[in-house]
C-alpha cells in the first residue's frame, strides 16, 4: 500500500546490532505524503555508517548527518541507489535493500546456475538432542562425519577435523553426504560463507541443515571459479537477495 500510493520515500538499512532486543538486521521507513518523485524509492545502506562497539551499535551525530546528506542526494553517494517503484513490484514488494543492491549490473554470456549444477540441495535438518546420540570421540570406529557452519573457515575451504559420528541407517542419511568439489553456503545466517569441500579421504561427510550445497558439473565449470563469483560484491549481494526473498 505505501508503495502503490507513493508515500513510501526512503529506506534505511540499518547495520545488525543497532536494536538491542535482536541480532537481525532491520529497516527504517521514510514515509512522505507529498512526494515529488514518483517512480523511484532511496536506499540508503548505513551498515559502515555507525560506531561499532565490542557489543553494540550506535550512530553518532556525525553518522546521522552522513545518512540525511546521502537522502538529500543520493545519487552522489556509493551507499545510496534509487530503486523503480516497478522493480518493488515485481519483487512483491520486498522492501530489505539487499534484494536489490548490485542487482542491475550487466552480465557478459550469461548462463543459469541449474545448467552448471548436477544438483543443489539443503543438509539434515539435525536436532540437538539428535546429534548428542550420533556423536563419538572414537574416529576411527566410524567412516561418517558430519559438516557444520562452524566447519566454514574463513579462507573458503571445509576444516579436516570434522565431528566423527555413529550413523546406524546409512540410507536415511545418504542424500545429504557431500562429494568433492561441492560448494557450501550458509542457509539461515545474516553473515554469508561459503566453501569448497575438498575430498581428503574415504570419510562420508553429511551435510547439516543450516548449509546448502551446490554440486557443480565439472566439464562445464570449475568450483573454484564458481566461488570467486559468489565471493564478489555482486554475487554475495545475489546470494543475499535469494536468501532474504
Amino acid at each position: 500500500y505505501l508503495v502503490k500510493s507513493n508515500y513510501l520515500d526512503t529506506i534505511i538499512s540499518l547495520p545488525a546490532g543497532i536494536n538491542t532486543y535482536t541480532g537481525v538486521k532491520t529497516s527504517l521507513l521514510i514515509i512522505r505524503k507529498n512526494r515529488k518523485c514518483s517512480d523511484y524509492i532511496a536506499m540508503i545502506d548505513a551498515e559502515n555508517v555507525c560506531e561499532k562497539q565490542r557489543r553494540y551499535v550506535s550512530f553518532s551525530d556525525v553518522n546521522i548527518q552522513q545518512i540525511i546528506d546521502m537522502i538529500k542526494d543520493p545519487d552522489k553517494y556509493a551507499d545510496a541507489i534509487l530503486t523503480e517503484r516497478s522493480e518493488i513490484k515485481e519483487a512483491d514488494y520486498n522492501l530489505n535493500m539487499d534484494r536489490y543492491i548490485n542487482m542491475n549490473n550487466v552480465f557478459f554470456n550469461p548462463c543459469y546456475l541449474e545448467d552448471l549444477c548436477e544438483g543443489i540441495f539443503r543438509g539434515y535438518q539435525l536436532k540437538a538432542s539428535e546429534l548428542d546420540e550420533l556423536v563419538t570421540d572414537e574416529r576411527n570406529s566410524t567412516e561418517y562425519r558430519i559438516a557444520t557452519m562452524a566447519d566454514i573457515q574463513p579462507e573458503g575451504f571445509v576444516s579436516s577435523d570434522l565431528q566423527p559420528v555413529i550413523i546406524d541407517d546409512p540410507e536415511k542419511f545418504a542424500k545429504y553426504c557431500i562429494q568433492d568439489g561441492d560448494i557450501l553456503i550458509t542457509a539461515k545466517n545474516t553473515t554469508i560463507k561459503i566453501a569448497i569441500y575438498q575430498q581428503r579421504d574415504k570419510c562420508k561427510v553429511i551435510l547439516t541443515g543450516n548449509l546448502l550445497a551446490i554440486r557443480i558439473d565439472q566439464q562445464k565449470v570449475s568450483p573454484f571459479y564458481l566461488m570467486t563469483y559468489f565471493n564478489s560484491d555482486i554475487g554475495k549481494a545475489v546470494i543475499k537477495s535469494c536468501l532474504l526473498y
